[in-house]
């Protein structure tokens, strides 16, 4: 076998179990108590297998030459990371905000590319757009509690919710996207991409409202 065939399956291997694993751990997550021992740990580990999926999905789609995904992969390694920084740090390190300005330039190509589409008809730049508009959402909320470092605390526990919430969407949506050929003959692809995001973010909604109502009843 040629070298770059067998590196090449031995990263989709790499890809494929560690997206598995971190859809099973997040869902694990998601269903358990959201305190404890039990749930930073299996949060780490569920952050860490996304990290790998992200990346190794990066290096298979700039290897096939697809850009959308590369973008994708982008996008979600900064829901998981991010998502860790809010819970693990005190504020936002260089590194930290070298990722806040990557994630602004791919939000805004994302959506410019989308709104491009729609008007030339594709309704796939839908996805484009949403993805983008997130994107730029995220970004937003992570420069002003860099520039107002007191921010930090008080938007800490929401992000986290939201952007491990977020990550996990993304886990979700790349295993229906990639068994999309099931559900072809039922619903549209674009409707595969956004499904995971109608669904869990309403959820998302519902805990980071909880924990703001604790923290103001105590």
């Amino acid at each position: 076998m040629d070298a770059s065939i067998f590196l090449h399956s031995i990263v989709v291997v790499i890809h494929a179990l560690s997206g598995v694993l971190a859809l099973l751990s997040g869902l694990l997550n998601m269903v358990g108590s959201k305190k404890g021992k039990r749930h930073r740990a299996v949060g780490s580990f569920f952050v860490f297998m996304m990290l790998t999926s992200a990346l190794t999905g990066i290096l298979l789609a700039l290897t096939s030459g697809n850009w959308f995904l590369t973008v994708v992969g982008v996008f979600t390694a900064f829901m998981a990371y991010t998502g860790w920084v809010y819970q693990r740090k005190n504020n936002f390190t260089i590194p930290d905000v070298v990722a806040v300005f990557i994630m602004a330039g791919v939000g805004i190509f994302m959506t410019g590319y989308g709104i491009g589409l729609l008007l030339g008809g594709v309704v796939f730049g839908l996805v484009h757009v949403v993805f983008g508009g997130i994107s730029l959402a995220l970004v937003r909320t992570d420069l002003l509690v860099i520039t107002k470092r007191k921010l930090f605390s008080q938007v800490a526990g929401v992000q986290h919710i939201s952007r491990m919430t977020g990550a996990f969407i993304a886990a979700l949506t790349a295993f229906l996207v990639v068994n999309e050929s099931l559900f072809a003959n039922y619903v549209p692809g674009f409707f595969i991409w956004l499904l995971p995001t109608v669904l869990f973010t309403p959820f998302a909604v519902y805990w980071s409202r909880n924990l703001v109502q604790n923290k103001f009843n105590k």
